[in-house]
């Protein structure tokens, strides 16, 4: 694995896993596409309720994204007995909202932020339904014990 060359050769004191900020999306329902030149986009950005209802619940991380703790049960397999610690990064739940509701990188989130303004009701359903608001939790709370 890549994220483990640098502390093999120079036993640094930490590994850090790096992986897409957007990938929980498809375990949501949102696909994307990373387009040369432009970054990811979604074909569909998220910007009404029913979109919102439609979301796949993130209840379960493990089901849903597999390949994460696999690759973090590797990494700290390969790190046991050091005392180098694992690192790795999430999408914010307000980078995971922008992304859906934009449709891709947008540094001033005009769309996202019209539609708070208009009403913060698409932004809070997208959290107790286990959608984008609590997606990064459900993520690294399901992933403790592998790390």
């Amino acid at each position: 694995m890549t994220a483990m060359q640098p502390w093999k050769a120079y036993k640094t004191d930490g590994v850090i896993f790096f992986s897409d900020i957007l990938t929980p999306l498809p375990a949501l329902g949102i696909e994307f596409d990373v387009v040369k030149g432009k970054g990811p986009l979604i074909a569909t950005p998220i910007r009404s309720m029913e979109q919102v209802k439609a979301l796949q619940p993130m209840a379960d991380p493990d089901s849903r994204l597999p390949f994460i703790r696999t690759i973090l049960s590797s990494l700290r397999q390969e790190l046991a007995g050091s005392e180098a610690a694992l690192l790795g990064f999430v999408g914010t739940p307000w980078t995971l909202a922008a992304y859906a509701m934009e449709g891709k990188a947008d540094k001033d989130c005009k769309e996202t932020k019209a539609i708070v303004d208009a009403t913060n009701k698409l932004l809070l359903a997208a959290g107790p339904r286990g959608h984008i608001l609590n997606v990064g939790h459900g993520v690294v709370q399901g992933t403790p014990e592998a790390a």
